[in-house]
Order: C-alpha cells, then sequence, then structure tokens
C-alpha cells in the first residue's frame, strides 16, 4: 500500500535529502547505511490477513457485522427524523392549491391526483418510537 507524505524544505534541507518528483522518491546521501538485514516490513493491508485462531476470526466477523447493522440503523433513523420533520412542517402550514395544467391534467382523462410516496419503515427496537410517531402524523394528515 503506497502513502504519500508531506515533508516541509527544512526538514528535507536538515537531512540532506533530496526529491526526486518524476519517479516520487526521496533520495538519501551515499554516506547513508543502507537498511539493516533484520529489518522487517510489516504488512498495512489488515483486511487480508486473517486471524490464527477460528474462534477470534469469527468474532471479529460478528463485530464487524453488528457495527455495520448499527451504521445502517442509524442512518434509517435520521431518514424518519427527517420525514417526521417534514411532516410536522406540512401539519403547521396548510398545502397550497396549484392550478393543475394541460399536461397533468388532460381532459380526456379527468382529475388526476398525484400521491406522495410513503415511506418504508422497518419496525426495529431503536426505531420503534419515531416509527409510531410518524404513524401518528400520517394518519393525521389525511
Amino acid at each position: 500500500m503506497n502513502h504519500d507524505v508531506i515533508l516541509g524544505q527544512h526538514w528535507l534541507g536538515k537531512h540532506d535529502l533530496l526529491v526526486d518528483s518524476r519517479r516520487r522518491r526521496v533520495l538519501f546521501p551515499p554516506e547513508w547505511q543502507p537498511d539493516p538485514t533484520w529489518w522487517k516490513t510489516i504488512p498495512m493491508d489488515e483486511n487480508n490477513q486473517l486471524l490464527r485462531d477460528l474462534k477470534y476470526q469469527k468474532d471479529v466477523i460478528r463485530r464487524e457485522a453488528k457495527m455495520e447493522e448499527q451504521d445502517r440503523l442509524r442512518r434509517k433513523e435520521y431518514q424518519i427524523t427527517e420525514r417526521i420533520k417534514e411532516l410536522e412542517k406540512a401539519l403547521k402550514e396548510p398545502p397550497e392549491k396549484e392550478k393543475l395544467t394541460e399536461s397533468v391534467n388532460p381532459p380526456l382523462l379527468g382529475p388526476v391526483t398525484l400521491l406522495q410516496r410513503s415511506p418504508s419503515v422497518a419496525n426495529t427496537g431503536r426505531l420503534e418510537r419515531p416509527v409510531a410517531r410518524m404513524e401518528r402524523l400520517l394518519s393525521q394528515a389525511t
């Protein structure tokens, strides 16, 4: 995995380093010693490494799935609360009657009523209170 590094010119000058922008590398002075042979490269891509103990690996997978589920519920709860705010605003302000145009209300078909799309709501434990509130607001609006 490659990472870009931001180094200041003062630091580069202090350590007598040259930057080769074309080849994306830093050139060290020749008097510097090479890396020791016992130097070990530590892989940064941890997603491809499985734990040796299967029990621990299963626990990692379970925890990651639970965190993803919590994120999904948090996003859904945000969408529900935004919809509740819209419904409360609609209850406070009476809707303006718009004039229907020929393209929306053709004379051969008669009057056309445009319905709003109802939100899809999952009744889960954490979202139970906002869902009940939304259902109450929807029933009041109709």
